[in-house]
């Protein structure tokens, strides 16, 4: 597990670096207006959100994988993208615009084989065969979209409970002073 904690450290710190390091043909981002700790949130969560909702997907379809498994299994898989992403950096560097689509390929290559070993992780870890691991990977997709949609709504009702109360504080403070 602290293996796995160091690959999703690296990973985060890779993506940071392809972020602001990138060369300037290649890099749509603004340098200047970079917030680190969102950029490392946004980084990670897409995985930890893939490792709740797998965990609970696959709870429910017989899966033998513990959370600690899927874990370990995601943040081994993402080691091609993070080795990719220093290389893309790296390219970057010295291609021109009209290479670009090497470029293109270096981050493709990367995603496709980091996403297929997420997905032959989830297989190995939970024992399922091609098609029920096709299932639970679509469901997996499916439960990451309800988590994020609860977690909005969760989040826009404490908000509205909040202006809620301060209205109420405002206006009894206001009652109490006339």
């Amino acid at each position: 597990l602290k293996s796995a904690g160091i690959l999703y450290l690296l990973f985060v710190l890779s993506v940071i670096i392809k972020r602001q390091l990138t060369g300037y043909l290649f890099n749509p981002n603004d340098t200047e207006d970079m917030n680190f700790l969102l950029e490392c949130g946004l980084a990670i969560l897409p995985y930890l959100l893939w490792c709740v909702s797998n965990w609970c997907i696959t709870t429910l379809m017989d899966g033998e994988g513990k959370f600690s498994d899927i874990v370990k299994a995601t943040g081994f898989a993402l080691t091609p993208y993070t080795i990719f992403n220093i290389v893309s950096v790296i390219a970057s560097q010295f291609l021109t615009l009209e290479e670009s689509s090497v470029y293109g390929l270096i981050t493709a290559i990367a995603m496709i084989w980091s996403y297929g070993l997420v997905f032959f992780g989830m297989l190995t870890t939970q024992q399922y065969s091609l098609l029920k691991g096709i299932a639970a990977a679509l469901i997996t997709l499916v439960g990451m979209a309800i988590i994020l949609f609860l977690s909005f709504l969760v989040f826009y009702l404490a908000q509205q409970l909040v202006n809620f109360i301060q209205e109420v504080w405002s206006e009894l403070s206001f009652r109490l002073n006339e």
